[in-house]
């Protein structure tokens, strides 16, 4: 199943409104919430730091190396 922010934010507004019976929250509120909470992530993984959520998992940022993608230069190599 595959969620898009909107609905995240949608779903959250409804589970901290019924749950805490806040009348006043908006849904701009909530998506200012997630969207600060997600812009922290990425910045703390941009500046190399590993992010923990206990219950639900930890996030660090891992860069692939990439080895040539040459087809030629492969072809070459593998005959050797």
């Amino acid at each position: 199943m595959k969620i898009i922010k909107k609905d995240l934010c949608e779903k959250v507004y409804e589970k901290i409104r019924n749950h805490f019976y806040i009348t006043k929250l908006r849904k701009i509120d909530v998506q200012v919430i997630i969207d600060t909470l997600f812009e922290q992530m990425i910045n703390e993984l941009m500046n190399g730091n590993s992010i923990e959520l206990r219950g639900f998992g930890t996030f660090e940022r891992t860069i692939k190396k990439r080895l040539f993608s040459e087809p030629l230069f492969l072809s070459v190599i593998c005959k050797l």
